[in-house]
C-alpha cells in the first residue's frame, strides 16, 4: 500500500513538472529569440559585451558549485567513519544525568 502511495506521488510530481515546463516553455523560447536578434542587431562590439556579460554571471555560480561538489566529496566518509563501532553503552544515560547540574547547586549554571 506504502508504494503505490509512494509510486503515485512520484507520478503526480513528474506531471506537474510537465505541466509547468510546457506552460513556461513559450515565453522562455520568446525571450531567447529577442536576446539573440538584440544581439545580432547590435554589431561586434555588442555580441562581445554580451559574451562577457555571460561569463561574468556564469563564473561565480560555477565556482559555488563547484566548491559545494568538492566538500560533499571531501566528507563523504566522514560520517561513516564517526559511526562505524560505535555501539550505545547500557550506562551511558546514567552517566550523563550524574554530570548534569541541577539549578541551586554548586556548579556551572549557577554561576553569574
Amino acid at each position: 500500500m506504502a508504494q503505490i502511495v509512494r509510486v503515485r506521488s512520484w507520478i503526480s510530481a513528474w506531471v506537474l513538472a510537465g505541466a509547468l515546463y510546457l506552460l513556461t516553455a513559450a515565453p522562455a523560447a520568446a525571450q531567447c529569440i529577442m536576446c539573440y536578434a538584440s544581439a545580432a542587431g547590435s554589431g561586434g562590439r555588442g555580441i562581445r559585451a554580451l559574451q562577457i556579460g555571460i561569463f561574468v554571471l556564469l563564473a561565480p555560480t560555477l565556482t559555488i558549485l563547484a566548491a559545494v561538489v568538492w566538500i560533499t566529496y571531501r566528507r563523504r566518509d566522514s560520517d561513516a567513519a564517526r559511526t562505524e563501532g560505535f555501539e550505545k553503552d547500557s550506562h551511558w544515560d546514567e552517566e550523563w544525568t550524574a554530570l548534569a547540574v541541577s539549578p541551586g547547586t554548586e556548579g556551572p549554571s549557577s554561576r553569574h
